[in-house]
């Protein structure tokens, strides 16, 4: 990012001719791929005087260019540029200035603009009337970013408050290409990154806050009077990153009162499809108790109000203590996006100067504008495949389609606000069309051709280049005809590792063509190992149309699945006349774990299995009995001996979607056995500790909270301690109940250190280590300044007042000339009080010492140093 000042703005004085900003913001609108039109807005305090206007103002492009001078667009130039246009009598007004700047490359580019002064007596910026007033945005060009022009703030950043009531204000930003948009409060800058000197928010004992998405800002309430600045980072958003920024420098005026601000009916965020007429009701009104004497305006902005065909509303309408209007928006196609447009409505309440300022209520609520969905969906059954088709979307701003699927019909009355195909349908989606002229798709699956028996539902939708989505097609449903077999049943009689058996059936098809084919006919059976794949080799024949069913003998169904293939001939004309689809017995998998066996199973089938029945080997009646149903293709048997055998098989019930088929069809899978094998460790303990350095413990606890992962057979738990964090755990405490979950670590001389515990079951898994808990020591040494070693028993003898968690010191006493009197290392001292190379007692006075001191910490030893004075006193 570049950036660039003259320094020569900031060596103009800053009184002799004095701006008198009050708040303002630059916005930008891109042009061409390099071109930006940028447009900056200030509001200047009038009672500045001629000084204090500004015909031009010089912008930094942030591309390293020379500053230019923009001049103003709004009001005229009469004389010496007075006028403008002013937007609160007498008070403010507003100048507009636009220029036009061509970048040499795509980049990231600050664009600022610094002006003298800010208006006088601003209560937050200490001598404000000399404070430069600085504003600023960023340009983003990326290639691949496409159009990106700033927000337009459609509400002005001068506003009016109450003492000691809530203020309220939005920028009413709206962004003209859709981007979402975050607020934040900042400090207002009188330079590029330099915050204002001294700069504090307004009333720092209150509530100040804004809403990060809607903007509102909500001061809650003023304490004192004057006039505050308050600015506001508006930043946007694409694709989940930061793309540009604004800053908003606004004022508000607080004075004092007796009225109370009007209250704005409440309004729930709409959705509306393009194509309606919007109308909403918007109501304002004056809470004082003889409202009828208060006048009540309403105002509204937003992006509807920015568009072609734009919404409606009378501005500015106005009724003593109540007033009422229409919004009214014709919304088209043209207003479809993915972000919601803010509304932001603004009531004045409009009274005379004698009971305080006009006072405002602020409401926000979102309109977001929809796209009908495809219509006048159709489908065309074709052998193998489905043609699906309809008509273009209504709104020609989409960009494509996608296409959904489900094996059955799914009933949708979608939501206000509920566009696309929702997850919780169970479609999939089965294309991406990319032009809105693509009306139809061939459902081949992939080239693998539809499968007979199944209904096929299939909705649509159409997209839009910002990510928005239309509302979902109706549904429209097909089968392919019965032209072929449909295998029905896969079901195994018998588990062996040669002698395994499994009965075949399928239902003969029904809608082929009969004058073509009018037999003899003859079914061909094919067989493959595995779930599905492979090249399936004849393995028998059966002679008539009727003859549906095989037992399939000599197969290894203990360690293998299969698939099969039923192909109908016409042995007259010597050609198929179809061939059903792959369909699999169920494969069933069993592990054991700790006091349980965990279930899977697998099939590849041409129908839909809904439901699973678990059945286990009940060594009593010698036979297979049922412990459960799942919906799912996993389950798992609980409460088990471990180290005994467990054997189960499952059996799977379905349905062809479609009607002519008989239901339900049920099969079995292979037998599996397992054994219960605890392999699983107990759950990861949670440790807590409470030090006490006074009594030099430490209380350790800790529980195990279980879960689905872990074991609940807790054995035993082993606490690992060591003393300095470099140090190595050491096992200080094995617990062989599990319900004794706490250990008292008594110090000696240290409580500091690092814990952790682990969990062992009765077959030795040792649980994952509980997170460590450390603690450290709370060192306390402290010496007396006065010392009375004159042998009457009391305080003979020098030592600290208190000393704790202490290894050694370093202590060395000197007399007033600087001369070592006494030295030691012991933690007690222990001086009486002699000199140490003398040996005699040393004179009364004032002694001073340096002393370092050992501390015993969780890091090791640390030194701290102390130094001080002692009183010594000979006399009794």
């Amino acid at each position: 990012m570049k950036l660039l000042y003259s320094a020569l703005l900031l060596l103009i004085s800053l009184l002799s001719s004095a701006t008198h900003n009050r708040a303002g913001e630059i916005l930008y609108r891109r042009i061409s791929d390099l071109e930006y039109e940028i447009t900056v807005v200030t509001y200047t305090d009038i009672q500045g005087g001629q000084n204090a206007d500004r015909c031009e103002l010089s912008v930094d492009w942030g591309d390293g260019s020379p500053l230019e001078v923009v001049p103003r667009v709004n009001g005229g130039f009469n004389g010496n540029c007075f006028q403008g246009e002013e937007i609160i009598p007498g008070v403010t007004k507003k100048n507009i200035y636009i220029a036009t700047h061509t970048y040499s490359s795509p980049g990231t580019y600050l664009v600022g603009m610094l002006d003298q002064n800010r208006n006088a007596n601003v209560q937050n910026i200490p001598g404000s009337v000399n404070v430069p007033f600085y504003i600023e945005s960023v340009i983003k060009i990326a290639p691949g970013l496409g159009a990106n022009s700033s927000p337009i703030l459609l509400n002005a950043p001068i506003d009016e408050a109450c003492v000691g009531l809530i203020f309220e204000h939005n920028p009413g930003a709206y962004d003209p290409d859709g981007d979402s948009l975050s607020y934040k409060l900042v400090s207002s800058l009188q330079g590029h990154m330099q915050p204002v000197t001294g700069y504090t928010m307004p009333d720092a004992s209150v509530s100040i806050d804004i809403d990060p998405v809607t903007g509102d800002l909500v001061w809650d309430s003023p304490v004192g009077q004057g006039e505050f600045n308050i600015a506001i980072e508006i930043s946007e958003w694409r694709n989940g990153q930061i793309i540009s920024r604004i800053l908003r420098d606004m004022q508000v005026l607080v004075a004092p009162c007796n009225n109370l601000p009007p209250k704005i009916n409440p309004i729930p965020d709409i959705c509306v499809k393009a194509g309606e007429q919007l109308t909403i009701p918007i109501t304002a009104t004056d809470p004082d108790t003889d409202n009828s004497k208060n006048l009540v305006k309403l105002e509204v902005t937003g992006g509807p109000f920015e568009l072609n065909q734009p919404a409606n509303f009378n501005q500015g309408v106005s009724n003593n203590g109540t007033v009422t209007s229409n919004l009214t928006w014709g919304v088209r196609c043209q207003h479809v996006r993915k972000a919601a447009y803010q509304i932001t409505v603004k009531a004045t309440n409009e009274v005379s100067s004698i009971h305080g300022p006009d006072l405002v209520d602020y409401y926000s609520f979102n309109i977001t504008v929809l796209s009908p969905g495809p219509d006048s969906i159709a489908a065309e059954v074709n052998t193998k495949s489905i043609l699906v088709k309809w008509k273009p979307n209504p709104c020609p701003e989409a960009t494509g389609y996608k296409l959904f699927r489900k094996k059955s019909a799914q009933a949708f009355n979608p939501g206000e606000c509920e566009v696309g195909i929702p997850a919780y349908l169970g479609y999939e989606e089965i294309a991406d069309l990319s032009s809105l002229s693509d009306t139809s798709y061939l459902d081949n699956d992939g080239g693998k051709g539809l499968e007979v028996g199944i209904m096929y539902c299939y909705r649509v939708y159409a997209y839009f280049e910002d990510g928005s989505k239309s509302f979902a097609s109706p549904e429209i449903c097909a089968r392919l005809r019965k032209e072929a077999p449909a295998i029905t049943q896969v079901d195994i009689l018998n588990t062996s590792l040669s002698n395994g058996e499994i009965y075949l059936e399928w239902a003969k098809p029904t809608e082929y063509d009969t004058v073509l084919y009018q037999g003899p006919f003859e079914y061909r059976i094919y067989q493959a190992e595995g779930l599905n794949g492979g090249n399936p080799v004849q393995i028998a024949s059966n002679a008539g149309i009727n003859d549906t069913t095989l037992t399939v003998s000599n197969l290894n169904t203990e360690e293998l699945a299969y698939h099969f293939v039923v192909e109908l001939m016409d042995l007259g004309q010597v050609d198929t006349v179809g061939v059903s689809d792959n369909s699999s017995s169920v494969r069933l998998d069993a592990a054991g774990a700790g006091n349980r066996v965990l279930l899977s199973w697998q099939e590849d089938v041409t129908w839909v299995n809904n439901e699973y029945y678990i059945y286990r080997y009940d060594d009593l009646s010698a036979q297979f009995v049922l412990i459960d149903s799942t919906e799912n293709a996993v389950y798992t048997d609980l409460g088990l001996q471990n180290g005994e055998e467990y054997c189960y098989k499952i059996e799977s019930k379905g349905q062809y979607t479609v009607s002519g088929y008989k239901r339900p069809l049920l099969n079995f899978s292979q037998e599996r056995c397992a054994i219960p094998i605890d392999t699983v460790p107990p759950c990861k303990p949670i440790l807590d500790l409470l030090a006490d350095c006074e009594q030099e413990l430490n209380e350790i606890t800790w529980s195990v909270l279980y879960d689905a992962s872990c074991e609940n057979d807790v054995d035993e738990y082993r606490l690992y301690y060591k003393e300095t964090q470099d140090g190595d755990y050491q096992l200080i405490y094995t617990s062989n109940d599990p319900l004794d979950t706490s250990f008292t670590h008594q110090g000696e001389g240290s409580i500091a250190g690092c814990y952790y515990v682990e969990a062992i079951d009765s077959n030795g898994n040792v649980s994952a280590p509980s997170d460590a808990f450390c603690t450290d020591n709370c060192p306390v040494f402290e010496l007396p300044n006065v010392f009375s070693p004159n042998g009457d028993n009391i305080n003979d003898i020098y030592q600290p007042l208190s000393s704790k968690y202490v290894d050694r010191i370093e202590i060395s006493i000197y007399n007033r000339w600087g001369s070592k009197v006494f030295e030691t290392t012991e933690p007690n001292i222990n001086w009486d009080g002699t000199n140490m190379l003398t040996g005699e007692l040393c004179s009364e006075g004032v002694y001073f010492y340096d002393c370092k001191v050992f501390e015993k910490r969780l890091s090791g030893i640390e030194i701290r140093n102390l130094g001080g004075y002692i009183h010594l006193f000979t006399g009794k």
